[in-house]
């Protein structure tokens, strides 16, 4: 287990990456708050998972997010993993998207936010470093999360996707966790200011490739 005896907070864990991310920490031995403004959705995924809580928040708020903190450091004792959010850990993982580096014309704020969000990383890490803390992010493509699978029924729609990923596929939720777990084991303890991109190849391609009919099924 390579999170054993570690706290974590995992924003936005409700459902989806965040979701996926809150799962395998626990799988590896982490203690995990799942923070989120969805308390149904949240507060049954707790239930699913040992050693794992919900606290119903919005961490967009300052004051929200100290109470967070506070609530999981007051049930666990301490706080070595943060996902997402921005203070009080050993490890911030920030989720970024291959829309920091690529641009979508009709989604300004989001790309422009995601921009920051790469940047931002690099900031926490240079300033954090003095205190042992490593700050790095996550850069998800096209992941199979609730949004995407409504696209994904549309072929054409689907196709327009992976005509833009070399590896043919959408990804896993649980691809964009295994990466999460990655950062936050000592496995990576040398690591603090990089984004890395899950994309499937996106960003490194070019072009468009071809897309086989039975890929759209």
């Amino acid at each position: 287990m390579r999170l054993k005896d570690k706290v974590a907070i995992v924003t936005g864990a409700a459902h989806g990456i965040g979701l996926a991310i809150a799962r395998r920490y626990v799988a590896e031995g982490a203690r995990v708050t799942i923070a989120d403004v969805d308390a149904a959705a949240g507060e049954a995924a707790a239930r699913t998972l040992a050693h794992a809580r919900f606290v119903a928040t919005d961490v967009g708020e300052a004051g929200n997010a100290d109470n967070v903190v506070a609530e999981t450091c007051r049930a666990f004792g301490d706080l070595d993993i943060l996902v997402k959010a921005g203070k009080g850990a050993g490890t911030i993982i920030n989720m970024s998207s291959i829309n920091a580096v690529v641009a979508i014309a009709n989604h300004t704020p989001y790309c422009v936010s995601k921009g920051g969000i790469d940047q931002l990383t690099k900031v926490m890490a240079l300033a954090l470093a003095p205190y042992g803390i490593r700050v790095n992010a996550i850069g998800p493509g096209s992941i199979m999360t609730d949004i995407l699978k409504a696209v994904a029924t549309d072929k054409e729609a689907k196709r327009r996707i992976l005509a833009r990923t070399p590896l043919g596929r959408i990804g896993a939720p649980d691809e964009i966790a295994s990466i999460a777990v990655f950062l936050a084991s000592e496995e990576a303890s040398y690591i603090t200011g990089e984004t890395i991109y899950a994309d499937g190849g996106r960003l490194a391609l070019n072009y468009t490739v071809p897309v086989e009919d039975k890929a759209l099924e």
